[in-house]
């Protein structure tokens, strides 16, 4: 059940019932709020991903994001049972098991401008010209836990973000790191985010001739540790950690002038990663940089796999690989990958992956596969999403619930983003090619049992083909001629894709129903005709029209096949 505050002024006090409001802070701005509630997450969901296998639809939703950029999944995420979908206009939370909404707040006029989500709650900070705020919301059910003015002494608190921990601001342990004062005068101070109470001040003071700052470096969080950098004169760059629990420092590293142009920093179990030009170095929980490895990375985002961090080398025309370095011993292996990855999460013990399809075809294809990365054996498998994704858009694997891994399909040019769970059915067959048995794709026979005026027909297995990792298979390319000596066509048939079943093969183009070939669906291509017939996808190119009675007798024979 959910439960409606709607549109209505704020007039939470901090005074009366959050966070006590410090001398020399703001009141926060009353604003109009669409705030929905809802109930409590039943049980204690996993994080657990799916086996290999083929990949069913469990459920779909739509989900207005406004401007997500090129990253179909870059404000969505999943926590505490709910996947929690940020954008400009504010935060919708689903329930990860059904997909169904269970929370949502909106200021309206006002847009978000960054988020955080540790200890069982989101932190929002939002502005709209009238004043900053920043509140603090619970992952669960959406309930106010408190609101504050981003305004400190006149200065913005959050105004430098930090690493970006998935919404660009720092935060981790159940504590949001805000800055105070100004110039030599800098504090770094810890917010509780249950309560929106100061929890802590850090005992950190800038040297002469330097400045501190929540840094501005491209990275990534989990908030093992919180990241606070000293820039002095010289451009050199003194990091401090910090414990995100209690604001203690537990290192001081310092990166010399020649190595702060497009430098990364990101935080793992407690290990600080600094990329730069591709190579990133090590920094271990006890503050040593470790002598070696030094880790080629492209990008240099690593993400957690049991007691290792995974670092892609992923580069176009080159060789790929993961690298996994022990957060312990500091010992790095490597692992086969493909250069064609577009995004990869952890869960539990394995790596999930989106791919794109090594194919030159995207009309009733899957475009997009899901590899699954088994670090132990360095194996991968891989799941076709079968699903219509636009030419210009692309499949992001945003998180796994309870053995369920949930995809967002959307694009840059849209604002719409389909978020899709799915199941993992296990299968005898190839996992790559959703079960279904190579001899189960029809060869240049079958299509052409009993079709008359044919001849010259040969079964061709060509290029294009699709592959996966090191998994190939041919498409069947039927080229034949139909008619009379004189007066013939010349016809290929390109036999596209085989799902398992016809639901699946649905799902992936779409196309107009009622052809008078009596397919499924036919989809107008630029040169050809692209059509389904149950189960099966395929490509008519040539002279040849979709109303020709040979091609109804290549439908007939799908059919018949089944």
């Amino acid at each position: 059940m959910i439960r409606r505050i709607g549109l209505a002024l704020s007039l939470v006090s901090l005074l009366g019932s959050c966070a006590l409001v410090a001398p020399e802070e703001k009141p926060p701005p009353d604003v109009e709020v669409d705030h929905v509630i809802g109930d409590a997450p039943r049980g204690t969901p996993s994080a657990r991903g799916p086996a290999p296998g083929i990949l069913r639809e469990a459920w779909r939703t739509d989900l207005t994001m406004d401007d997500v950029g090129d990253q179909a999944g870059s404000a969505l995420l999943v926590s505490d049972g709910r996947l929690l979908a940020v954008a400009p206009h504010g935060v919708t939370a689903l329930d990860a098991a059904t997909g169904e909404e269970e929370w949502h707040y909106r200021e309206p006029g006002r847009d978000t401008e960054g988020f955080a989500v540790t200890g069982g709650a989101v932190v929002v900070s939002t502005d709209g010209g009238d004043g900053g705020r920043v509140v603090g919301l619970e992952t669960g059910t959406g309930r106010l836990l408190w609101q504050r003015s981003l305004d400190v002494g006149g200065q913005d608190v959050l105004r430098y973000g930090a690493l970006r921990s998935g919404g660009g601001l720092s935060a981790g342990k159940g504590v949001l790191l805000t800055q105070r004062g100004e110039e030599q005068d800098v504090r770094i101070a810890g917010v509780d985010v249950r309560t929106g109470k100061d929890r802590w001040t850090a005992d950190l003071t800038a040297q002469p001739g330097c400045l501190l700052r929540l840094p501005l470096m491209e990275g990534t969080s989990d908030g093992s540790l919180a990241l606070v950098a000293e820039h002095c004169r010289g451009d050199t760059l003194r990091v401090h950690a910090l414990d995100p629990a209690t604001g203690q420092v537990r290192w001081t590293h310092e990166q010399p002038s020649e190595s702060t142009y497009q430098l990364t920093a990101s935080v793992a179990r407690g290990v600080t990663v600094f990329a730069r030009d591709d190579m990133a170095t090590f920094i271990g929980p006890d503050g040593r940089k470790w002598a070696d490895p030094v880790v080629p990375c492209v990008p240099c985002r690593p993400i957690t796999v049991g007691e290792e961090l995974l670092l892609p080398s992923l580069k176009a025309g080159e060789e790929s690989w993961f690298t996994l370095v022990n957060t312990t011993s500091g010992q790095a292996r490597q692992i086969p990958a493909t250069e064609n990855h577009v995004s990869w999460i952890s869960a539990t013990d394995r790596v999930y992956a989106s791919v794109t399809a090594l194919t030159r075809t995207e009309i009733g294809l899957p475009r997009f596969w899901v590899a699954v990365v088994d670090p132990v054996t360095g194996t991968a498998e891989g799941m076709p999403l079968q699903t219509a994704v636009e030419p210009e858009g692309r499949a992001v694997v945003v998180g796994a619930v309870d053995g369920r891994l949930l995809v967002a399909a959307g694009s840059s040019v849209r604002a719409k983003v389909t978020v899709i769970a799915y199941d993992s059915v296990p299968t005898t067959g190839p996992v790559e090619f959703g079960g279904v048995r190579p001899e189960e794709w029809p060869g240049c026979r079958t299509l052409l049992r009993g079709v008359r005026g044919v001849s010259a027909a040969r079964t061709m297995h060509t290029n294009p083909y699709v592959q996966f990792g090191t998994e190939k298979r041919f498409r069947t390319t039927c080229t034949f001629t139909v008619g009379d000596e004189g007066d013939a066509d010349d016809v290929d048939v390109d036999v596209i894709w085989v799902a398992a079943t016809a639901k699946d093969a649905d799902r992936l183009l779409d196309g107009e129903r009622g052809s008078p070939s009596g397919a499924d669906e036919v989809y107008r291509a630029e040169d050809s005709w692209v059509l389904r017939v149950g189960r099966y996808i395929i490509e008519v190119s040539g002279d040849v029209d979709v109303s020709d009675p040979v091609v109804a007798a290549v439908v007939r024979n799908l059919r018949a096949k089944g």
